[in-house]
């Protein structure tokens, strides 16, 4: 079994620092829902809840779709988690520090933009598709946005369920139009990022771990 990255037996995990680090933001994640509880506060539970259940993704795509995703990745992923609900819902980051909510999404807008230039390219290096790298980091870019978008969807079904302000309600228009332009600039910069990679090689810090990810996405030839 295959977990964050690497082989496993049935019931080990990862002890490494990685591993360790996804391990205690679950924790975190845990214990503020039942610090949250404890109050009384079910809607923030509510979302406690929500975050726990995003955190099973990672696995369940390594394990049941036989995706590799890179360790680091599944990470920043839990980090983001509990940047944005667990600090910026429960614990009010949001109103406590107004560039809150414009690092999460310039930061995960430049995430989400080299996966989507690593989707397109284990297509790419199968020879399914054929295209220019301009296409290819357009692609990227427009799963980024499109992974901003389905995130506002997440934060407006979180209001009407949970009675939460994850889209200030009282500015919600304006809340969620400075979300997808921090998303559409965060997503530029990391499609600009992979253009470089494809053209030039010339994002050295990423480059390996991109290949990595590639190359263990190939599908296996059968025996």
């Amino acid at each position: 079994m295959r977990i964050l990255g690497q082989d496993l037996k049935k019931g080990e995990f990862p002890l490494t620092w990685l591993g360790l680090a996804y391990a205690l933001i679950f924790l975190l994640n845990f214990g503020g829902g039942i610090v949250a509880a404890l109050q009384g506060n079910w809607d923030s539970v509510g979302l406690a809840i929500g975050s726990l259940v995003l955190f099973l993704v990672p696995f369940v795509a390594e394990k049941g779709l036989r995706i590799y995703i890179p360790a680091f990745f599944s990470l920043l992923i839990s980090l983001f988690l509990y940047a944005t609900i667990i600090l910026g819902q429960i614990e009010h980051y949001y109103q406590k520090f107004w560039w809150w909510d414009v690092m999460l999404h310039s930061g995960s807008g430049v995430a989400f933009g080299l996966v989507g230039l690593v989707v397109i390219l284990v297509f790419f290096r199968q020879g399914r598709i054929a295209a220019k790298p301009i296409v290819l980091c357009l692609f990227s870019f427009c799963f980024a946005l499109s992974v901003g978008l389905l995130w506002e969807v997440f934060e407006f079904s979180g209001d009407q369920l949970f009675h939460t302000n994850m889209q200030q309600r009282q500015t919600g228009v304006v809340d969620t139009m400075k979300d997808e332009i921090m998303d559409t600039i965060g997503a530029l910069i990391g499609s600009v990022i992979g253009y470089l990679y494809l053209r030039n090689n010339l994002v050295k810090p990423v480059e390996k771990e991109l290949d990595k990810t590639i190359e263990k996405n190939r599908p296996q030839p059968r025996q």
